[in-house]
């Protein structure tokens, strides 16, 4: 605009000029017609250059108005934006809402009924049927001494926060064990790998494996630890063997054993593993560098080369001529006979107050 205002006052200006100078021409000078003729044609540039200015101020209008529209377009497009977004946002905002809603109402329904089944079912132990003066769980089996064999909660800080789960014999040797394995009907499957074997399993009133770290825990309580193992065959015929010793070390030595001197009438089958580690199927930790004891003989033991007891081996019910994979005690039936029940257990020396045994029952007691 202001190009335009300038050219304008500039093309008056010449016009006006030239105007006035052909007048003082024409005044001062007699001229012909024709040459007044040639005068006026000195005014044609300046109407054509006057003419242009007006056409490129057209011109400019025009592209102002355009860029008064592209604004508002810009202005209007961006406002839509903002309120697409907006928009989107509340919407995305609501969905995730709706979604977290219906995740919480599946997880509060199953937590429902996960404790629906809780109550209705028949619990594996009850500590309250248990008649015994303690107002506190007990530590060990041997705080139950006044109570009758049972499954209690026994609370080892050692271990856990939580109760632990055992089975307490409390006739055997003046009581006090916590049995620790059973055998009995061949009903649990004890051919398993490293960490079922770490961990534990069965059921308290079933067959069952406490399990090497809750053993770890326990033998490094107190020192020492003995060990009860009871064993019997089809024909009713039953042998135990007891160690004034028994430890079984952490997860770093692959649950070592320690036993110590032997006692009883099975025949001393456990000291040639003393100072071996814990074997499984997928877990080679044993002396013989042909193969994996575990795996060869379908059990879980602290192995040698092989084996002089086997008491995880295969429940192959009684006399196994082709084959030595079933619960084998060297000196009782020796290893072509797969015996019917074994216990094993430990006990601490009675002068401590916390103390636990291990017992393997052949007939009413389970690990879970």
């Amino acid at each position: 605009m202001k190009l335009k205002k300038y050219l304008t006052t500039k093309l008056i200006v010449l016009n006006f000029f030239n105007f006035v100078n052909c007048s003082e021409i024409l005044t001062k000078n007699d001229f012909a017609p024709e040459e007044v003729s040639v005068l006026e044609l000195d005014l044609v540039p300046t109407n054509d250059l006057l003419s242009r200015i007006q056409k490129y101020e057209q011109n400019v209008f025009v592209m102002e108005e355009k860029m008064k529209s592209l604004s508002e377009t810009f202005n209007q497009l961006e406002l839509k934006m903002h309120t697409l977004i907006k928009d989107n946002m509340e919407l995305l905002e609501k969905n995730l809402q709706q979604i977290i809603d219906e995740k919480i109402a599946n997880i509060n329904q199953v937590a429902e009924e996960k404790l629906k089944m809780i109550s209705n079912a028949k619990p594996i132990y009850n500590v309250n049927e248990v008649k015994c003066s303690h107002n506190r769980l007990p530590k060990s089996c041997q705080d139950l001494n006044e109570c009758n064999s049972n499954i209690y909660s026994l609370m080892v800080p050692e271990i856990s926060n939580k109760p632990l789960p055992a089975v307490c014999d409390l006739k055997t040797f003046d009581g006090g064990w916590t049995i620790i394995q059973r055998r009995q009907d061949g009903s649990e499957n004890f051919f398993r790998n490293w960490t079922d074997y770490v961990e534990g399993f069965g059921n308290l009133n079933g067959e069952f494996f406490l399990g090497l770290e809750k053993l770890y825990a326990l033998t490094s309580l107190h020192e020492p630890q003995e060990l009860y193992i009871t064993l019997e065959d089809f024909d009713g015929q039953e042998k135990y063997a007891k160690y004034g010793q028994f430890k079984v070390d952490s997860n770093s030595t692959d649950y070592t054993l320690t036993v110590g001197k032997y006692s009883g009438n099975a025949g001393d089958c456990l000291s040639q593993h003393n100072g071996y580690k814990f074997s499984t199927k997928d877990r080679d930790n044993d002396a013989e560098e042909n193969k994996n004891c575990a795996d060869h003989w379908k059990g879980a033991w602290w192995y040698n080369n092989c084996f002089y007891s086997n008491l995880n081996g295969l429940y192959l019910g009684g006399k196994t001529p082709s084959s030595k994979r079933g619960i084998s005690w060297c000196k009782f039936r020796k290893y072509e006979y797969s015996l019917k029940s074994e216990g094993s257990g430990f006990d601490t020396d009675l002068i401590f107050v916390n103390n636990f045994g291990t017992h393997v029952s052949t007939h009413d007691q389970n690990v879970a």
